[in-house]
């Protein structure tokens, strides 16, 4: 045997990851309230056995300056809610950093009218058909 002919570890196929994680679904098709309530749903429905996350875009026209001490040049501020945690950035996050975020995360539901993922569902909605 030749040394071109072993191979120490067999060929794997790597997982397809896409932006946030393993098993995304991006909705799309219908206006935002509607991805949101039927995501709210689904959460509702899967949380108990999966980590489910959630991923949309702000799209409030109002807001035109960054949250609390991002306005005054901080580029990370944290709150400790009673409830919840919050991080809030000043830049971008790059790919890896937003991958290390949802890396818990069994499920991801994205809003599709304004982010990607790697597989969708779609909603026909009357009013979005076009």
């Amino acid at each position: 045997m030749t040394s071109g002919e072993h191979k120490k570890h067999a060929d794997l196929k790597r997982p397809a990851i896409g932006n946030f994680g393993r098993n995304e679904w991006a909705i799309v098709g219908a206006p935002c309230v509607y991805i949101k309530g039927l995501a709210d749903k689904v959460i509702q429905a899967l949380s108990a056995t999966y980590k489910c996350a959630y991923a949309d875009t702000s799209h409030n026209d109002e807001v035109i300056l960054p949250p609390g001490r991002l306005a005054g040049g901080a580029f990370l501020e944290y709150t400790d809610q009673v409830n919840h945690q919050q991080f809030n950035y000043a830049r971008p996050q790059q790919f890896v950093q937003l991958k290390r975020q949802f890396a818990e995360a069994d499920i991801v539901l994205v809003n599709g009218n304004h982010q990607q993922a790697k597989a969708q569902v779609v909603i026909i909605y009357e009013n979005k058909r076009a």
